[in-house]
């Protein structure tokens, strides 16, 4: 008789590959805006622009209203799922372990489409305004550095530029990050623009040994958007991107562990989540794009 896993081992299951999706294959989760949402709509991030005391002319008037401008920007929910087979009962009983291949396998998928998710709303088309009559927001060509890239090789002056553009924004220096790619934080090293001054914090920074740089917090990851040749180094503050995630039953993995009887009785074993990702503000976000054949 086949083993049967208990139902309490597959919620623990859940429970694993999410937390070690989160903790230590995800390059960018803890780097975001997470939200839990709830049910199968589409979600609103209220968005709100800037305001600005006034003189208060007559103390015993009537009240005038300051403006804001208000906005709604959607995150838009995306079913995903992986469906692994096995027919080997030790893998089935070690099913909640951390080791165990199932779980370790799951969770890096799970991280891959976190980071995935989170690179293509970015610097994706975003959706803003009511929900009868959305409007569809790309990245302004503003917040865009070398949108032409061919020949361009990555240059710690399109850092400085990003950083130029956040400070000009008034974006918080708080929770600032950088997302580059190997070759873009190798290509640091022989860049002319780094100075003798620089150099050793520069080669640290390449070398692992420090992880903050010009008020960035760098991630080298191999899950930057490419296109071809051209590779997206992308800088955003955290308020800036928001990763929602659809619990269901009070948990972000929804699993389940069956034999089936059409496959000689296998096992599946079958995790499904429900995740979307945006912008919040575009100033918050900067692209820069490079050429990673470029001399």
């Amino acid at each position: 008789m086949a083993y049967t896993v208990p139902e309490h081992h597959v919620l623990q299951f859940s429970d694993q590959v999410g937390l070690l999706s989160q903790q230590m294959e995800s390059d960018f989760f803890s780097a975001v805006d997470v939200r839990d949402f709830f049910g199968e709509n589409a979600e609103v991030i209220k968005q709100y622009g800037t305001t600005a005391f006034a003189d208060l002319t007559d103390p015993v008037g009537d009240t005038v209203f300051d403006s804001i401008n208000k906005d709604s920007r959607w995150c838009m929910p995306s079913d995903k799922k992986n469906v692994l087979a096995t027919t080997r009962e030790d893998e089935l009983r070690t099913i909640i372990n951390t080791t165990n291949p199932l779980v370790m396998g799951q969770a890096a998928a799970l991280a891959r489409l976190y980071d995935a998710t989170i690179m293509a709303a970015a610097i994706g088309t975003n959706q803003t305004g009511k929900y009868d009559n959305l409007q569809s927001t790309p990245l302004p060509a503003s917040q865009i550095i070398n949108s032409t890239a061919t020949g361009v090789a990555f240059s710690l002056a399109f850092v400085k530029e990003a950083k130029k553009k956040m400070d000009e924004a008034n974006v918080s220096k708080m929770g600032r990050y950088i997302a580059v790619s190997p070759d873009q934080m190798s290509r640091l090293m022989d860049d002319p623009e780094v100075t003798s001054s620089d150099y050793n914090t520069v080669k640290a920074l390449v070398q692992g040994e420090i992880n903050t740089y010009l008020g960035f917090t760098w991630i080298m990851s191999t899950s930057i958007p490419v296109a071809g040749d051209i590779e997206s180094a992308v800088c955003w503050q955290m308020t800036g991107l928001c990763l929602g995630l659809w619990a269901r039953d009070g948990r972000r993995v929804f699993s389940r562990i069956d034999e089936r009887k059409d496959k000689n009785y296998l096992t599946q074993v079958y995790s499904k989540v429900t995740l979307g990702a945006t912008r919040t503000e575009e100033v918050k976000v900067v692209e820069i794009r490079s050429d990673k054949t470029a001399a």
